[in-house]
């Protein structure tokens, strides 16, 4: 398996999850370490926005828009 690529909402969640393991603090990025968990080193990122977001009622049926 290659590395992994964890992506986060925010930067303080990525420095969160790399506090755990060894990493690096890259310009655009945090590289943890190969390790136990993580043979291969992995890569978290963040963004600065949510990454999921809930439908509308609306949106599952016609009938739950009122």
């Amino acid at each position: 398996m290659g590395q992994i690529l964890i992506l986060s909402e925010k930067p303080s969640q990525s420095k969160k999850i790399a506090e755990a393991y060894e990493y690096k603090v890259h310009k655009d990025h945090l590289e943890i370490m190969p390790c136990d968990t993580f043979r291969n080193g992995t890569i978290v990122v963040h963004f600065l926005c949510h990454l999921v977001e809930s439908y509308y009622p609306e949106d599952y049926s016609a009938e739950l828009k009122e």
